[in-house]
């Protein structure tokens, strides 16, 4: 049995004391990645039955040939080459677990955040700039401010409608302005300073103004104030509004005392509605002057046509040339019928007698001429042909006649249009229609306390919020 001595001796130690021959070091797996026991006997258990794997043809060489070869030194202190890349057993253990990072993340120190100097600053100003102005507003409204009682009107400009005798007859048209136009003046009107000045001399406005000057500073006016100021303390108090839509303007008048603002109001009524009388009274007499002098011009033309009618009836002498041209062409008719007359008289006459000559057919010829010769001159007066011609005289009569006539058309209707004008200034067309007459006020709805308070305090934040964003800001960049 030569190969079982071989394996034997292979399998064995050298009998000559040679050294076995190193193989090749196991690869060794980190020890992060090394499996655990039982999981590889698991592992090994699952794997299925491989065949073992044929010897190398180095086993099969004879025993002699093995024997003469000699045995490689020893190498003692030489490390075992190690794997390209181990890889690790995938286990079902290692398949759940995951990888680990080579180069974890450092831990950064945040240092513990403390109440510094500036934080402090910051809330400083926040109390002086927020708390502190909205404080001294909410003390001020409520504590020192008087209260103040609103007056409400609301009023109109009307106009009476209806049709004149200016209208019928086309006359002159109405130059006064409309509704709008006439509350546009008064709005300016009621904060004006005429209007406060008129008032001021009725009531003592100043006085009124003045009266808690002491208490309440900033809702009153100081007593030696100048006039502008005044007047603006006057557009503080008083809220003047008007719809174009509907032409109706509404006043609001705030006072310390609910009497004085009725009684105030009720001024600034009268007041207003003397200012629409007196815009009505001059567009009034406008209209009184314009229609004087359209009056005028047409008495003026109508007179002077009138003159130059007598003067051409005085030349003339004809009343109306049209009843003499009438009169004249009876005549001309008259003397056409005669001659036609005569003209049969002389055929009857030429027509019975023998030739020769016949005194009563000379008679009737010498007729017939002085007919012919008559109506010829007829004729000639009537067509302007002689020195005493109508047909000048009928133009010059007819040119006459139009400017009569055009001059008794204006003439009347000037006279409708100024006698329209004076009934206009004897009613009164416009006038202010109050129907919301001042109110008097029971209870007191300003100063709006909370609402001044919540403005100053949100105004002041915004303000502070904004400084302390700039300096941050600032800060940030340095």
């Amino acid at each position: 049995m030569p190969e079982q001595d071989n394996n034997k001796t292979s399998d064995g130690p050298n009998p000559q004391g040679n050294a076995p021959k190193p193989g090749p070091a196991k690869p060794q797996a980190p020890a992060d990645q090394r499996p655990a026991p039982a999981q590889n006997q698991n592992a090994k258990a699952a794997q299925p039955n491989k065949p073992a794997p044929a010897a190398p043809a180095q086993q099969n060489k004879p025993a002699a040939a093995q024997a003469n070869k000699p045995a490689p030194a020893a190498q003692p202190n030489k490390p075992a080459p190690a794997p390209d890349k181990p890889q690790p057993a995938k286990t079902a253990g290692n398949a759940n677990q995951k990888p680990q990072p080579e180069n974890p993340p450092m831990s950064v120190h945040v240092p513990k955040a403390s109440f510094k100097l500036r934080h402090a600053l910051l809330v400083v100003s926040f109390a002086i700039c927020v708390i502190i102005p909205t404080a001294i507003t909410g003390i001020y409204m409520y504590f020192v401010a008087k209260d103040q009682f609103v007056s409400t009107a609301s009023f109109s400009v009307r106009k009476e409608e209806g049709t004149t005798a200016v209208d019928l007859l086309g006359g002159i048209s109405n130059f006064s302005s409309g509704p709008t136009k006439d509350l546009d003046i008064l709005y300016d009107y009621v904060r004006s300073q005429q209007m406060f000045t008129i008032l001021d001399e009725k009531l003592d406005l100043k006085e009124l103004f003045s009266r808690h000057h002491a208490d309440d500073p900033f809702f009153t006016v100081a007593p030696d104030a100048t006039i502008e100021d005044y007047v603006k303390y006057w557009n503080r108090i008083l809220e003047p509004s008007y719809s174009s839509a509907e032409s109706i303007m509404t006043l609001k008048l705030r006072s310390f005392d609910p009497k004085d603002a009725q009684v105030v109001m009720q001024s600034i009524l009268e007041e207003s509605s003397r200012l629409v009388n007196e815009l009505n009274a001059v567009a009034t007499e406008d209209r009184i002057s314009l229609a004087r002098k359209e009056l005028d011009i047409s008495v003026e033309r109508l007179r002077a046509s009138r003159v130059a009618m007598s003067e051409f009836r005085t030349e003339n002498n004809m009343v109306n040339p049209d009843v003499d041209i009438e009169g004249q062409m009876g005549v001309i008719n008259a003397l056409e019928v005669e001659l036609a007359s005569a003209l049969i008289e002389q055929d009857l006459l030429s027509g019975a007698s023998s030739a020769g000559s016949n005194p009563r057919i000379e008679a009737s010829q010498r007729r017939i001429d002085a007919i012919k010769a008559r109506i010829e001159d007829e004729r000639s007066q009537l067509t302007g042909r002689s020195s005493d011609g109508l047909t000048d005289t009928i133009g010059q009569y007819e040119s006459l006649m139009v400017d009569t006539e055009f001059a008794t058309q204006a003439y009347l209707s000037a006279m409708a249009a100024y006698d329209s004008a004076l009934t206009e200034a004897q009613r009164q067309s416009r006038y202010l229609a109050v129907h919301i007459p001042p109110t008097l006020a029971e209870s007191s709805k300003e100063p709006k306390r909370g609402t001044l308070v919540a403005v100053v305090a949100i105004v002041s934040f915004l303000i502070w919020a904004l400084g302390a964003l700039i300096v941050y800001a600032f800060r940030d960049r340095r």
